[in-house]
């Protein structure tokens, strides 16, 4: 048997117990959602899956509420409790400190990575 029969009859086999992996074409660009064959999902490989980007109200909710939490931690003083012990963060529960105390809203994971990393790498 040549190898590329191997390859065919695999490929059978594979469509017949529809393990077969596909791949669609994604033609919709960026956004919340994404239709493939018929079937509308969530699009989590989308910069904003969240739909913070197109709705400034919901965004302004959104930093109104992280105020609000990040007040509250303050106040009780349990917020050093949340970041003690972080796995690989450098400089300990005041480095994790200084940065909860900024409010970082952002509209998408993406942006959330950038920031993040820039938060933890900024000089003080």
């Amino acid at each position: 048997m040549s190898w590329q029969q191997r390859v065919d009859d695999a490929l059978t086999a594979r469509r017949v117990t529809d393990t077969l992996r596909r791949r669609y074409v994604v033609s919709q660009g960026a956004g919340r959602w994404l239709v493939a064959n018929g079937r509308q999902y969530l699009n989590f490989s989308s910069n904003d899956y969240l739909g913070l980007k197109s709705t400034s109200a919901d965004y302004s909710r959104l930093a109104t509420g992280s105020d609000a939490f990040w007040r509250r931690q303050r106040r009780v003083g349990s917020y050093q409790r949340l970041f003690r012990g972080a796995p690989g963060v450098r400089g300990g529960t005041g480095a994790m400190v200084r940065i909860s105390h900024a409010r970082c809203c952002f509209i998408s994971g993406f942006a959330a990575n950038q920031g993040g990393h820039y938060r933890l790498n900024e000089k003080k």
